[in-house]
């Protein structure tokens, strides 16, 4: 007996980045905790929204 398995492979997601540079903690919150084009993008990641519970 043969036993296929299959990998689902997702794609990594990170924090949505608008055109403009903003920065949020997720795409259904309409708000933005810093901008790329002033900071880095690891400085921007310690803001504490971003951080799992």
């Amino acid at each position: 007996m043969m036993v296929l398995s299959m990998k689902v492979v997702l794609p990594v997601a990170g924090p949505p980045i608008s055109a403009s540079g903003d920065i949020g903690p997720c795409v259904f919150a309409h708000f933005a905790t810093d901008n790329i084009r002033g900071m880095n993008l690891e400085e921007d990641l310690q803001n504490p929204l971003f951080k799992a519970a």
